[in-house]
């Protein structure tokens, strides 16, 4: 009895082998091109946390500068105040 033809010596057969092969290849290609993507969403997350840590201490910063300056502002309305005053009890003194 003749078993014929060995299978994979038939050409289609090489071909469909050496696709899956190629396949397999890009897969694992694309795997790693997702394992690197998701590296460097991972780095850029903590830039963004780190980035956001800044901007909070910087409106931080911001508040209490503002802050700072009503406080001054309110202290040199009471030196012109004080001023005034002592003018014009000076000029009544005259």
């Amino acid at each position: 009895m003749n078993p014929g033809p060995d299978p994979s010596s038939d050409e289609n057969t090489q071909l469909i082998i050496q696709a899956i092969a190629e396949t397999k290849n890009e897969i694992k290609g694309v795997r790693q091109q997702v394992n690197c993507v998701q590296k460097e969403l991972g780095y850029l997350r903590e830039e963004i946390v780190a980035i956001k840590s800044k901007v909070d201490y910087l409106e931080h910063r911001q508040e209490i500068l503002n802050s700072d300056v009503a406080a001054l502002s309110i202290a040199d309305d009471k030196k012109e105040e004080r001023l005034e005053n002592m003018e014009i009890q000076f000029n009544l003194m005259e």
